[in-house]
């Protein structure tokens, strides 16, 4: 399970990295559509967030069927299951030291 756990902190690092070189466009979306988070914020649908971390983790396409159905076919489910059911922007707007390593907060000069 640790190599999972793993992947999953691979899979955030790799959409908050994405949310912080798109935010702008992400902010205009979030006000007007996405999912409700459990951080009582929004996030965008669950097809363009495993869009973008399957593009950066193409090994999770081997792993994409079984995950469609655990879920049921719910794309949201998945997003559940992959700890990626947060507020991007909120989550980027946590201190450094709470972010996933590799990701900076807006604003730094990474």
């Amino acid at each position: 399970m640790a190599a999972f756990a793993e992947f999953k902190a691979a899979l955030k690092n790799t959409w908050l990295k994405y949310v912080r070189n798109h935010r702008p466009g992400l902010e205009v979306y979030l006000q007007q559509r996405g999912g409700k988070t459990s951080d009582h914020g929004r996030r965008p649908d669950a097809g363009l967030v495993l869009g973008v971390v399957t593009m950066a983790a193409p090994q999770l396409l081997e792993m994409l069927p079984t995950f469609f159905k655990l879920s049921q076919g719910n794309p949201d489910a998945m997003i559940d299951a992959l700890d990626l059911n947060f507020h991007p922007c909120k989550e980027l707007a946590k201190p450094r030291a709470q972010l996933p390593e590799g990701t900076t907060p807006p604003g730094s000069n990474r």
